[in-house]
């Protein structure tokens, strides 16, 4: 919300910022909020969802590990640059978006 409410204060010149200092701001917040959404408890919270959780979690860090091996390969052979090392929270952000793809995948199927 005080992204949103410094965005808007941006735009219409109320806060005069810098374009990067404001790109590191969201994406501060756009962590610190992914942050607290993937610590934040589910309606229903039992054994099962804690194992799910930690299932889950194992497996986004397995995921992203050979993202990060393979990925400075495929650059390689096929000649584009590493995305992913120019920015660590971009890596951070595929994280959370595969931990929460991965978690409520596993939550309707349990």
């Amino acid at each position: 919300m005080l992204t949103v409410l410094f965005l808007f204060l941006w735009v219409y010149k109320i806060i005069i910022a810098d374009k990067s200092f404001l790109i590191r701001i969201l994406n501060m917040s756009l962590l610190s909020s992914l942050l607290i959404l993937a610590w934040s408890e589910e309606k229903i919270e039992d054994e099962l969802t804690t194992y799910v959780r930690l299932v889950c979690l194992a497996a986004t860090f397995c995921s992203v590990a050979i993202i990060v091996i393979i990925e400075p390969f495929s650059a390689l052979i096929f000649g584009f640059t590493s995305v992913i090392f120019e920015k660590p929270s971009l890596l951070v952000t595929c994280m959370f978006i595969m931990y929460f793809i991965i978690f409520r995948t596993r939550l309707k199927y349990r």
